[in-house]
């Protein structure tokens, strides 16, 4: 027994140090996962444009960010900018399916005509630096500029892996 016992203290050494020598995937191999994982998604990004209708230009003197997190389990999303005269601060829920992000405001300036939550397709470029939202329900889907069908386009500024 007294010579087993290095043996196995030695196994399960080289058992826990060989688990912690894998490396975690990088943002650009996260994002080069077909479908899209939340992974990807997570952490901050810059609202850079809305096609789709020139009205929704985003307020350049604005933050213009959205955040999107992992906190206790739940994804969920911050929203501050705004368009022409209109500022607007948002949260909620997020979900992901696939290429469908659906989107449900909670808190904050949630545009009350917007029927939440809303579907809208991701699509990431760029190994995950570039970000496009597009929506068909007549509103941005963040900004929430009254428009038909609509994409804004946003530009990661940090990853936030694992949160």
């Amino acid at each position: 027994m007294n010579k087993l016992f290095p043996l196995l203290a030695f196994a399960a050494f080289a058992l826990v140090a060989c688990s912690e020598d894998k490396p975690e995937a990088t943002h650009a191999e996260l994002c080069a996962k077909v479908p899209v994982v939340k992974e990807c998604l997570l952490g901050r990004w810059f609202l850079e444009s809305v096609e789709g209708n020139s009205e929704c230009k985003p307020n350049d003197m604005l933050e213009n960010s959205l955040n999107l997190l992992q906190e206790k389990g739940e994804l969920r999303f911050s929203f501050k900018g705004g368009y022409s005269v209109y500022e607007l601060e948002t949260n909620g829920t997020w979900e992901l399916n696939d290429s469908v992000m659906k989107i449900g405001c909670k808190f904050g300036n949630c545009d009350k005509r917007i029927n939440y939550p809303i579907d809208a397709t991701i699509e990431v470029r760029s190994s995950g630096s570039k970000l496009r939202i597009t929506t068909n329900n007549g509103f941005t889907s963040f900004l929430q500029c009254s428009v038909g069908i609509s994409s804004e386009k946003y530009t990661e500024i940090f990853s936030r892996q694992g949160q």
